[in-house]
């Protein structure tokens, strides 16, 4: 599971990437490279995403525009298009998400991971948030 510390393993494919480079295996060290780029980027998205999920609710309005956004536990919850909660056409969904809305506790032990199902929204909640939000509190615009 992705905890966001890999630091021992980075240092190792950084040492074995300049290893590669200095016996002028340059191809082999360009694919350990990219696999670091790899390992840094989930980490990233993994660290992104608990930090929005576990900032709970938070409310931010698009800068630019009259909509505004309800978040819970990193998901959307309510859109509101000047002022009027937005209700979409799309038909009802066939599960009862009601249950995501939960804070998890992240101090435990043993991490819940996030669920496949949602880290996709997670992460483009946390993206519009980061750039819509700019003007408010940066813990909100996770």
């Amino acid at each position: 599971m992705m905890t966001g510390d890999a630091q021992e393993v980075v240092e190792q494919l950084t040492a074995k990437m300049r290893k590669h480079s200095q016996a002028q295996r340059f191809e082999e060290a360009g694919d350990v490279l990219t696999r670091i780029d790899a390992l840094e980027t989930v980490l990233r998205r993994v660290q992104t995403a608990r930090e929005l999920v576990s900032a709970g609710s938070f409310s931010f309005e698009a800068s630019e525009t009259a909509i505004s956004y309800r978040i819970e536990c990193g998901l959307l919850r309510a859109t509101h298009v000047g002022g009027e909660k937005f209700e979409p056409v799309a038909p009802k969904l066939p599960r009862d998400l009601s249950e995501f809305f939960m804070p998890p506790s992240f101090g435990a032990a043993a991490e819940q991971p996030i669920s496949a199902e949602l880290i996709d929204e997670i992460l483009c909640i946390a993206r519009h948030a980061r750039t819509s939000a700019t003007s408010q509190d940066p813990a909100t615009a996770a």
